[in-house]
């Protein structure tokens, strides 16, 4: 009879997991995946450090701000990872890929975490454009970068992210995610009844009524499709640079001293 544990991996699909496709490319080598993830961690180190000093303890309030934090996060460790394939005692171990012996929580919590990126990163911008943008702050250059940033730059830094990495989306980790909004919502919540302030104001019940129901059922719906988009994009992203992804391999096979492959590497 299989375990609980059993029927979690299979739900999850934890059998694909391939921690190579984590920090190799379609489109570029290894180390040129490395330097463009330093230059967006970089980028999204600073934002946050701007959004935190800007919004003070109100930054655990906004979802913008924890799906920013969720994508700094992500690209600190995704440099992490790529710097220690790239750069890493090949001579002393042969599968320099941190993400390889990680326990298989641990590498479902980051597979997670980059699928969480790939979609709040255009559900965020979406919403803050078509609901939010009326409340757009121009007090001064670094309001207005503190508005901009996280809701239009951060989408071209999970564009970026995406394009370049190998790894999938899987349909069935959108319970997840999902289950992540539920608790940002709870959170929006308890926050008004702690201080009485609506984090968003379509979450005013009391000037919005019966329609704070609609607008959160239309922004689950909207984050579905956004999430299997994403399962189709990724699909067409690898049947579309099969061929440039056999070239890139032949490279990092031939520079097998700087990415060591493992026995039986797929193409």
């Amino acid at each position: 009879m299989a375990t609980f544990e059993d029927k979690f991996h299979r739900f999850f699909r934890m059998e694909t997991y391939d921690a190579e496709l984590f920090v190799t490319s379609n489109l570029v080598q290894p180390r040129t995946l490395f330097f463009v993830r330093c230059f967006l961690m970089l980028y999204c180190v600073a934002t946050t450090i701007v959004l935190f000093y800007t919004n003070t303890y109100r930054f655990f309030y906004y979802m913008t701000c924890w799906s920013f934090l969720g994508l700094t996060i992500y690209l600190i460790i995704a440099t992490i990872v790529s710097g220690r394939y790239c750069f890493g005692p090949a001579n002393m171990d042969r599968r320099p890929n941190l993400l390889e012996g990680a326990p298989r929580i641990v590498q479902l919590i980051y597979w997670w975490l980059y699928e969480t990126i790939t979609t709040f990163h255009i559900l965020v911008p979406l919403v803050y454009w078509t609901l939010l943008s009326s409340e757009l702050n121009t007090h001064s250059s670094l309001h207005l970068y503190t508005s901009i940033g996280p809701h239009a730059i951060d989408f071209a830094v999970m564009a970026t992210e995406v394009l370049l990495n190998r790894q999938k989306v899987m349909p069935t980790h959108c319970v997840v995610l999902l289950v992540i909004l539920a608790f940002y919502l709870g959170l929006a919540y308890l926050v008004w009844g702690a201080t009485g302030f609506f984090v968003y104001s379509f979450l005013d019940f009391e000037k919005k009524k019966g329609f704070v129901a609609l607008y959160v059922l239309g922004v689950a719906v909207v984050f579905m499709i956004l999430y299997f988009l994403q399962v189709f994009i990724h699909r067409g992203r690898d049947y579309l640079f099969r061929k440039r992804r056999q070239h890139v391999a032949c490279g990092e096979k031939g520079n097998a001293h700087l990415y060591p492959l493992e026995p039986g590497f797929k193409h």
